[in-house]
């Protein structure tokens, strides 16, 4: 799963209809206006063909950019409420994130889709060279206003980038055939969608991040050299001696460390490194890390103990060690982190996920696990399920809800159940506080 940007057909049907790839209608100002405004101007509908039934769309006009975009065709239902139509996830209509209230049939803000399987992201924070300004989406307009408002709005942070990256890697779904190998698998496929990731106009995301490849004594040298060429890589000495040029490191965590001035020191599996957290950045880890420990429960007898990780996606920079020539620690200054489950890389979300997970996987089903708006088809009723399990027709949707003693929380809870029961969908259930053992699992 994941948003791909495929270019499926758009169309119109008719006499005078026409049917070509999205690309042709969509990559340039000039197409969109050949194709899409005399749709606009007779008030005709543009199908897309990534779903059959095609999906109808409406053609808008952004005045201030004389832009035309494609935005979900409103149809009357019941009580008055629309959710649009779920593009297939390798869609270049795919919203992702953005869900179903998106407004422009296009991309995510700060991403831009390829038709070579590449996406372009635009980041909050620099990569590259010293001198080089944040990231931002190519000026459509001339206004210095227009121009301010796309530098502030389509920018994506480092915690959308791990989880869009984990997404498009395939380690939110899982398979018992075949079963992948906790690292060796993990790191091939994420490797793979970080050479179709473009970070920057000149960088794809494999070429500014290290993440360590899986050790064995016979590849030992090559990975030490590998970590110093991205150490040199980084070495751009400024003009007061320090390395100023940032790079992303990314892996699981092994030992977290009490540092001087209430920082964190860090060290990842496989490779040898010290990661330094400012104090200022050690709530957020603790916050995006919490997962899977904030809820201690007890397993059932006789099951087999579920353990989590945390795996860490780190902007820093290169620091030399006093002291010791050739040795060097990283300063971080962004971080994004995930709770996986051990065995599968499947993402959780509480201690109750992490033994939800551990048995699907026990019982050899083959399930998802999305990312809140990732969830594409598997979507229900504009929200993302805990799990989904797809080796069933239709999918059986499971919902663990590990604080119902949160008023807030219960309201959310209430809202999903008349969410699935407008679609006639009956999920499965686990609510700790009434259960503390885990209902046996569907069929």
């Amino acid at each position: 799963m994941g948003a791909k940007g495929k270019g499926y057909d758009l169309g119109i049907k008719g006499e005078d209809g026409w049917r070509l790839p999205a690309g042709v209608v969509l990559d340039t100002d000039d197409q969109r206006k050949q194709y899409l405004a005399p749709a606009r101007e007779n008030r005709r509908h543009i199908l897309c063909y990534c779903q059959d039934p095609p999906i109808a769309m409406s053609v808008a006009l952004r005045r201030e950019t004389g832009r035309y975009y494609l935005t979900p065709a409103r149809r009357a239902s019941k009580g008055g409420n629309f959710t649009p139509p779920k593009h297939r996830t390798d869609c270049r209509l795919y919203h992702g994130d953005r869900g179903p209230s998106a407004r422009e049939g296009e991309t995510l803000p700060g991403v831009e889709v390829g038709g070579d399987d590449t996406v372009r992201v635009y980041l909050a924070a620099a990569l590259g060279d010293p001198e080089a300004q944040p990231e931002r989406p190519p000026a459509r307009t001339d206004t210095r206003r227009e121009a301010a408002a796309r530098r502030t709005r389509e920018r994506i942070g480092f915690p959308y980038l791990l989880r869009m990256w984990w997404t498009r890697a395939g380690l939110t779904a899982w398979s018992p055939d075949p079963e992948r190998s906790p690292w060796v698998d993990w790191y091939e496929a994420l490797s793979a969608e970080a050479r179709k990731i473009k970070v920057t106009k000149k960088y794809r995301l494999a070429d500014v991040l290290y993440l360590p490849q899986p050790f064995s004594e016979e590849r030992k040298e090559a990975i030490e050299a590998e970590y110093r060429d991205f150490v040199s890589a980084a070495m751009v000495q400024g003009a007061d001696g320090e390395a100023v040029r940032p790079r992303l490191l990314a892996g699981v965590v092994k030992t977290i460390e009490d540092g001087e001035g209430g920082a964190k020191r860090m060290h990842l599996w496989q490779k040898k490194f010290t990661l330094v957290l400012p104090a200022h950045m050690v709530e957020s880890y603790q916050e995006q890390a919490k997962a899977g420990q904030t809820i201690e429960a007890p397993q059932q007898e006789g099951e087999r103990i579920a353990t989590a990780w945390v795996f860490v996606l780190v902007l820093a920079r290169p620091r030399a060690s006093r002291g010791k020539p050739g040795h060097y620690w990283w300063k971080a200054s962004e971080i994004a982190a995930i709770t996986i489950h051990s065995r599968t890389a499947i993402p959780v979300e509480s201690s109750y996920e992490l033994q939800v997970a551990e048995a699907l996987v026990t019982a050899g089903r083959a399930f998802v696990k999305p990312f809140p708006g990732h969830a594409g088809e598997l979507e229900v009723d504009g929200m993302t399920p805990d799990f989904v399990c797809v080796d069933r027709t239709p999918p059986v949707y499971l919902e663990v809800y590990g604080r119902m003693g949160d008023p807030e929380y219960a309201r959310h809870t209430e809202e999903k159940r008349r969410r699935y029961r407008r679609q006639g969908i009956i999920p499965w259930e686990w609510d700790p506080l009434t259960e503390q053992r885990m209902p046996d699992l569907p069929e």
